[in-house]
């Protein structure tokens, strides 16, 4: 009987959710909004910087969760109900899309926004990473947007040159910052990231994972790190927010090694997303700890 009723609270829960969610949109759109859906983090962030409360904006994949390991549920497609646009970063990225694509059937016509199709480097998974791309993508969310929504065409605009503007000044500050370091070579405990930015700013990016995140040092690359590490006097190793720590640890142990953390931000963590951080925010806690690892002195 307890089980029963379990199970009768748990429906009675969902089903208030789902109600909460749907009049919460048709809210949205009775006063005039737009509701746009950000696929990951960095999309949601941009379009959050460009938009701010003009449009009912929600994040696909939850906080805690990263585009590399997500899987789509029959479930979220609820969240597509009444949606004006879904923004992603590319099929590579999140090949799930084209599921969506292929099987959304709403009440109107759902509009598809690929923002990386006209950036440098496509082969890259992660084109926030290259400045110049995150203006492309930024390009991109705001001509869907006044496209569909004219009547905010000027702050729309407004937002996107500040947004550029402060991308431009973050750009400056990885230059200045990293452009005099006693060391180049990055050792990340983590995925290939990091790469494309790297070369631009003549680093050297060491990671034990490929760019998908799919593969698992073998013991023989394990220990071909930790030789590469001690043979380098390498003080500073680094892995991910979102990752298990303990291998990390272990090589910072064989190595005699301090770990800092580098956020690829193709998710954000659950405490991050609360406190309202900005990719520019979650970037410059990057510059920071690559500064410190690479013994960087500013000009």
């Amino acid at each position: 009987m307890k089980k029963h009723l379990r199970i009768i609270l748990i429906l009675i829960l969902v089903l208030l959710v789902m109600f909460f969610v749907y009049n919460k949109k048709q809210q949205a759109i009775k006063y005039g909004k737009i509701s746009v859906i950000a696929a990951d983090y960095p999309t949601y962030s941009i379009t959050k910087q460009i938009a701010g409360n003009l449009i009912n904006l929600e994040m696909f994949i939850p906080p805690g969760q990263d585009s590399h390991h997500f899987e789509l549920k029959p479930s979220d497609i609820i969240k597509l109900s009444d949606t004006n646009l879904f923004i992603y970063t590319s099929y590579e990225l999140e090949p799930w899309v084209k599921d969506i694509e292929s099987s959304y059937k709403g009440k109107k016509p759902l509009m598809f926004v690929n923002t990386t199709k006209n950036t440098e480097n496509k082969e890259s998974l992660h084109a926030w990473l290259n400045f110049y791309n995150v203006k492309i993508m930024a390009d991109q969310i705001t001509f869907y947007l006044t496209s569909i929504d004219e009547k905010n065409r000027a702050i729309y605009l407004e937002n996107l040159e500040a947004f550029k503007q402060d991308i431009n000044k973050l750009g400056k500050e990885f230059v200045s910052q990293l452009s005099n370091c006693k060391r180049k070579t990055i050792v990340h405990i983590g995925h290939d990231a990091f790469g494309d930015m790297s070369n631009k700013l003549g680093l050297h990016f060491v990671p034990v994972q490929n760019e998908e995140a799919t593969n698992q040092p073998s013991a023989k690359q394990v220990g071909q790190l930790i030789n590469h590490i001690n043979s380098k006097n390498i003080e500073y190793i680094f892995t991910e927010k979102m990752l298990n720590p303990s291998f990390a640890k272990m090589i910072s142990n064989e190595t005699n090694t301090k770990v800092l953390l580098l956020n690829p931000i193709d998710g954000i963590s659950k405490m991050d997303f609360e406190r309202n951080k900005t990719y520019q925010d979650l970037m410059r806690v990057n510059l920071k700890n690559i500064s410190k690892g690479l013994n960087c002195q500013k000009k």
